[in-house]
C-alpha cells in the first residue's frame, strides 16, 4: 500500500516539476519576445541616425547608407563616405545587382577561384574601399544599379 502511495506522490512531484518548467519556458519566450519587440526595427537611408544602441565602451551606435554609382575596376577603388568624427566600424557590407541580374553581397567570395572576390571596408576615416580580384577585368558583367553600403559605426 505504501508503494502505491509513493508512485502517486512521485506522480504529483512530477507533475508539479513539469507545470514549473513550462512557466519557467513561458517567461523565457516573454522576456525574449519583449527584448525583439522593444529593440525598434532599424529604417535605412543615406542620412546618418543613430541606432538606439551602444557599443562595449558605450559610445553610440550610428548607422546609414552610402551609395556608389557606377563599376568599381579590378584592384581597389576608393570612394568617400561623408562621415565626420568616424570612431570605430562596427559593421560593414554592401549589395548591387550585376548586369547579369545576379544579386551580389560584398564582401563575396567564389570558392573556386580568388580572383573572383570582391570586398568592402573602410578604408579609413574618410573613404570605403572595394577591392575586386583579378578574374573581373576579363570579365562583361558590370554593376547594374547602385552599390549600396550599408555602415554600423561610432563616433569619436
Amino acid at each position: 500500500m505504501s508503494r502505491l502511495f509513493g508512485d502517486l506522490a512521485n506522480t504529483a512531484d512530477a507533475k508539479n516539476i513539469a507545470q514549473t518548467a513550462q512557466i519557467r519556458a513561458d517567461d523565457a519566450y516573454d522576456l525574449a519576445t519583449d527584448a525583439l519587440t522593444a529593440a525598434s526595427p532599424l529604417s535605412y537611408s543615406a542620412t546618418e541616425k543613430d541606432s538606439g544602441r551602444t557599443w562595449v565602451d558605450g559610445k553610440t551606435i550610428y548607422y546609414k547608407v552610402v551609395e556608389y554609382s557606377g563599376t568599381p575596376g579590378t584592384g581597389q577603388t576608393l570612394f568617400a563616405h561623408g562621415i565626420t568624427n568616424l570612431d570605430r566600424v562596427i559593421q560593414c557590407y554592401a549589395n548591387t545587382i550585376l548586369s547579369d541580374g545576379r544579386r551580389l553581397t560584398l564582401p563575396y567570395s567564389d570558392g573556386s577561384n580568388v580572383g573572383w572576390q570582391w570586398g568592402v571596408s573602410v578604408r579609413d576615416t574618410t573613404n570605403i574601399a572595394f577591392a575586386k580580384g583579378s578574374q573581373w577585368a576579363s570579365s562583361l558583367i558590370t554593376v547594374s544599379s547602385n552599390i549600396q553600403v550599408v555602415l554600423f559605426y561610432t563616433k569619436t
